[in-house]
């Protein structure tokens, strides 16, 4: 690109004029403390039961 106006300001990877020479930025998944309980909750709602 030769105007870096457009760019993305935050964007850590590097695009290249192919794909072989780019490199992607993935955003990191969201993940619990060490310490958070192992719970499950489950809801069920109208299964037709009477």
């Amino acid at each position: 690109m030769s105007n870096k106006d457009h760019a993305y300001k935050n964007f850590g990877g590097k695009v290249g004029k192919v794909f072989s020479t780019s490199e992607p930025e993935w955003p990191m998944p969201p993940t619990a403390p060490p310490d958070a309980p192992n719970v499950l909750v489950m809801l069920v709602d109208d299964l037709g039961f009477f």
